[in-house]
Formats: structure tokens, C-alpha cells, sequence
């Protein structure tokens, strides 16, 4: 069995920016960019925008809809059925998934406290 060994070379830096733009540069960007285009092309921009606004209020009622209410008595009515909803929905351990609903029915009051020993 034939062993390699990769040498892996340190790039050199790449200067990438991280500083975050204001609303204000953003803006200028975008007139900049407006100023630039022909009128022609403006519905199809205009268009372009409110399709992107709708497939993300699309998105965010989907995920509304799609989001379970663990802790409702309609649905889990068990601390197993909650415990396991969670799991599921967070993708969480069974061991950590109970510690989150612990702490939950703790926090609406449907479980005591716990002790300070």
C-alpha cells in the first residue's frame, strides 16, 4: 500500500472586504445602477424586485405553516409526545430534546422548579 503526504502551501492573504455597507452607500449603489440603465429596461427591473418580494413572503408563510407547536396540549399531550416532536423538528438527541422541554414546561409553569442542592 502506497502512503502520500500532501504539502498543503500557505496563499497569501486575500484582502476581502468585511465592512458592512450603509443604507445610504446602498443606496447611491442602486441609483447609480438605476441612472445606468436604459428606460426600456426598467419594468423588467421593477418586475425583478417584486418577484423576489413575493417568493420571500411565500417563504416565510410556508415556513409558519410548516412550523409545529410542540408544546400545544391539542397536538402533544405527553411530555414523550413533546419530547419526540422536538426531536424531530430541532433534530435533537433524545437526552437533549427532554432537557428542552424540561426547561420549557419549567418556564410556563406546568413544571416545578428545580432544587439548588
Amino acid at each position: 500500500m502506497k502512503r502520500f503526504r500532501f504539502v498543503i502551501k500557505e496563499q497569501d492573504e486575500m484582502q476581502i472586504s468585511t465592512d458592512v455597507p450603509t443604507a445610504d452607500e446602498i443606496k447611491s449603489e442602486i441609483n447609480n445602477l438605476i441612472a445606468d440603465l436604459d428606460q426600456a429596461q426598467l419594468p423588467a427591473v421593477l418586475a425583478f424586485i417584486k418577484n423576489i418580494q413575493q417568493n420571500q413572503n411565500k417563504s416565510t408563510l410556508e415556513e409558519k405553516k410548516n412550523k409545529k407547536n410542540c408544546f400545544s396540549h391539542n397536538n402533544y399531550k405527553t411530555f414523550d409526545g413533546k419530547s419526540k416532536c422536538v426531536q424531530d423538528t430541532k433534530g435533537l438527541s433524545k437526552e437533549k430534546a427532554d432537557a428542552y422541554v424540561s426547561s420549557v414546561l419549567r418556564d410556563m409553569g406546568e413544571l416545578p422548579k428545580k432544587k439548588k442542592k
